[in-house]
């Protein structure tokens, strides 16, 4: 993906740490979860942006 090209190390990590917790909790429900996130109103821009980067790499991960 190019857009990891572009990321910290420790963003990598914390990504990597909230993606698989969140796995665990919700399995194949994680989609679900993070979009229903991405598009929360209440959530100001900058989170919304934070829950859409962990989509795509949730999709990257765990999609089938």
């Amino acid at each position: 993906m190019v857009l990891s090209l572009f990321e910290s190390a420790h963003q990598r990590r914390n990504d990597d740490r909230d993606l698989k917790a969140l796995y665990k909790q919700y399995g194949g429900e994680i989609f679900g979860v993070l979009e229903g996130r991405v598009n929360d109103e209440v959530l100001t821009e900058r989170d919304r942006k934070h829950w859409a980067r962990l989509v795509r790499k949730a999709r990257s991960r765990y999609s089938n």
